[in-house]
């Protein structure tokens, strides 16, 4: 329903003795113009809101944090489909064929020809979990209470930190989960005291 079909609605519900009053659909207009205002500049905001924004608008509250939805300088393993011509060996993995409306997660389609360069874009949710580990470490003072409970909020209770006691920190996390961490360790988001050096591994 559009603002002008939502005003027209409401003018459409005065009852029949103020129908007829040249004013009162001015009234309901003008009320209902000012709630539309008011819920538009809340739209607005909630579209910046970490937990709500989508596309551009993470892109955006990306850029204000300081990281990129776009990944150059990692690898990452990603399994592949694609076709081959008969007797051909093919150069990598394939997945199975796939229901209508099916959608793998990380799955890319590969050529003979394309680029050796490791780019991709980061999915909304990924996104969103790199600006918030930005701006925890920002706000943030690497006590090593308030790492872990970084690695609990943001990575689950299955994610574990260990103080070695030699400068050193070992980060437990699931198999599942070591995209998102290799992610987020390139852009140096994984917390740590400063002069401490970490330790990953994945189980």
């Amino acid at each position: 329903m559009t603002n002008i079909e939502l005003i027209s609605y409401y003018q459409n519900l005065l009852i029949i003795q103020y129908k007829a009053l040249e004013r009162a659909p001015k009234h309901i207009e003008a009320l209902l113009k000012i709630e539309i205002i008011f819920e538009l500049m809340d739209k607005v905001l909630k579209g910046f809101d970490t937990d709500t924004a989508i596309g551009i608008q993470l892109d955006y509250l990306a850029k204000i944090v300081g990281v990129n939805r776009i990944i150059t300088d990692v690898v990452i393993l990603r399994k592949y489909f694609g076709y081959s011509k008969y007797g051909e060996t093919a150069p990598f993995y394939f997945e199975p064929y796939m229901e209508y409306g099916e959608t793998p997660p990380y799955t890319n389609y590969r050529s003979y020809f394309e680029s050796t360069e490791n780019a991709f874009s980061l999915t909304d949710e990924e996104l969103r979990l790199i600006i918030k580990l930005k701006i925890t470490k920002n706000n943030g003072s690497a006590s090593l209470k308030e790492i872990d409970d970084i690695i609990f909020n943001f990575f689950g209770q299955d994610a574990t930190i260990v103080d070695n006691e030699d400068m050193t920190l070992t980060y437990n996390f699931l198999q599942s989960q070591e995209r998102l961490v290799v992610i987020a360790n390139s852009n140096e988001l994984i917390p740590k005291p400063a002069g401490i050096r970490i330790i990953i591994n994945f189980i």
